[in-house]
């Protein structure tokens, strides 16, 4: 019962760091992540299903071929790697729970076969969808040829219980591919974000009506974005974090969002990054998107998302191999200041800002000050960030859109302009050592 624990709690917790997001926003294939923590688990444990298949074959079930023993530990820890996937899906938050929970299901199924009798060979075989079902349904049709000193035969029931292997293993086969695929369906549609990767039965590219005017990168119409506090109680209140936002975007330069705590820059950007669903309105990119296409988006989270157990070159491999295509006039969009990120990266700040916006632009050969790269990239790139400060956004934006509670725009314009129009302009104090005359 390793497995669950282990494998459903690590994929728990990838979620709640929100490295699951991230990479899913990235254009990170789903089907490529489920497939690299079922095979990671899966070979780490192939060796313990060999040794214990063989204590078996030494100790109890001496007339039943090593094959055959081998085959059902292999198909029951290939099926628990699978149902772990499916079962840490509600689980966001809570990775210690979600481990307890899926090895707390595994033992209650694997009691189930204990308790039935005389129950035909259809209903097992269907039952052994379920691995811990599977396992022991398999190890007591075992015991019923070995209590008659009879080798096991897969198409014929045994002698005492009346269970045959055959339908059993051909149900516990379908599990384990079954269950994989329905954990990816059941997270695609419990946290809804816009991953460009996915494609044909689960989500297809919509193109929408709405037309870019020229020099115009990203468009919001209308965009509304609420949250329910609770989906349990009656008289929960709901909470507007964008009630009616309209915004465009340029091609390439630097674009700001300024405003207060509360005024809805973060998930206006979570929003814009695929990684939140707006509950209204219509976000437009380039090409006429509705959402962005594979390697378009570069993103640096408010938070660390990336591994703590990995080096740097590491961390580029993969964004690299999530991002193929060259990105010669992507989004950046960075949740965070770049005041933030004016460390040097170096090998031991993996977490840092600075790496994660080296990675967002993919300009990881060389690493520099945040800001540094920010000036070069300018020109390249259509960069959105946020910030809390008005001298850096002064410093930095070509255009700046000043947002208030609830994600509602004030204004928007270059830097000159708003201080010109908004503002009351320049000041210069003078002041002499001594009297001019």
């Amino acid at each position: 019962m390793r497995i669950p624990y282990q494998l459903t709690g690590a994929v728990a917790q990838e979620r709640a760091t929100s490295l699951t997001s991230h990479m899913q926003a990235m254009s990170a294939l789903d089907s490529a992540r489920t497939l690299a923590w079922h095979l990671s688990t899966s070979l780490l444990y192939f060796p313990t299903w060999l040794i214990l298949a063989g204590i078996w074959k030494s100790l109890l079930f001496t007339q039943t071929s090593v094959g055959l023993l081998i085959l059902i530990h292999l198909i029951t820890g290939f099926g628990l790697a699978s149902t772990s996937l499916f079962i840490s899906v509600p689980f966001s938050k809570s990775p210690q729970l979600a481990a307890v929970i899926a090895t707390g299901l595994s033992i209650a199924v694997g009691v189930a076969p204990m308790m039935l009798y005389d129950i035909g060979t259809f209903i097992p075989g269907v039952l052994s969808f379920f691995p811990s079902m599977f396992y022991l349904f398999s190890l007591k049709a075992l015991s019923g040829f070995e209590i008659e000193g009879r080798a096991p035969k897969l198409s014929e029931p045994d002698p005492n219980h009346g269970l045959a292997l055959q339908p059993m293993i051909i149900g516990a086969l379908i599990g384990v591919f079954v269950w994989p695929c329905l954990a990816i369906y059941c997270e695609r549609i419990k946290y809804r974000i816009s991953n460009p990767s996915n494609s044909g039965l689960f989500t297809k590219k919509i193109i929408v009506a709405d037309t870019l005017q020229p020099g115009i990168a990203l468009s919001l119409r209308n965009v509304r974005k609420v949250y329910n506090t609770s989906a349990f109680r009656r008289k929960s209140k709901d909470v507007v974090a964008i009630a009616n936002l309209t915004l465009d975007v340029p091609s390439y330069g630097m674009f700001v969002l300024l405003g207060p705590n509360g005024a809805g820059k973060s998930t206006t950007l979570s929003v814009i990054g695929g990684l939140e669903r707006a509950s209204s309105g219509s976000v437009v990119y380039e090409g006429n998107a509705s959402r962005p296409t594979h390697g378009m988006l570069g993103i640096v989270p408010q938070k660390n998302v990336l591994s703590r157990t990995i080096l740097l070159a590491d961390s580029t491999r993969l964004e690299c191999n999530i991002r193929t295509r060259a990105l010669n006039s992507c989004f950046v969009i960075a949740t965070c200041s770049p005041r933030c990120m004016l460390r040097q990266a170096h090998f031991r700040e993996v977490r840092s800002g600075s790496f994660s916006l080296q990675l967002a632009l993919l300009a990881a050969r060389k690493f520099s000050s945040s800001m540094n790269t920010l000036t070069k990239y300018r020109g390249e790139r259509t960069i959105l960030f946020t910030t809390h400060f008005l001298d850096e956004a002064d410093f930095l934006a070509d255009q700046i859109a000043v947002l208030a509670a609830p994600g509602k725009l004030i204004v928007a314009d270059t830097p000159v302009r708003l201080k010109s129009t908004m503002g009351e302009g320049y000041s210069v104090a003078i002041k002499f050592t001594t009297n001019i005359q």
